[in-house]
């Protein structure tokens, strides 16, 4: 619990991507992951959601870096 009494609700360590990972997936540096997270960020923005600077949420990121191929199959 915290200082206030109120428990701490974390999210499921796999709801979120990171660039390390993201890197991993696609086959680039960190540097490159980074970016592309700040660019789906900034799309979430856009669509008036609230973003967490450095990760994206794993559903979004499979949605936009799959779905066409997923549409097609």
């Amino acid at each position: 619990m915290s200082k206030t009494g109120r428990k701490r609700v974390e999210a499921p360590p796999d709801r979120y991507i990171l660039s390390d990972e993201l890197g991993e997936i696609m086959g680039v540096s960190r540097s490159t992951a980074m970016r592309i997270i700040r660019k789906l960020n900034m799309e979430l923005e856009a669509k008036g959601f609230l973003v967490i600077a450095g990760r994206i949420p794993r559903q979004y990121f499979e949605e936009r870096y799959y779905g066409s191929i997923r549409e097609g199959v």
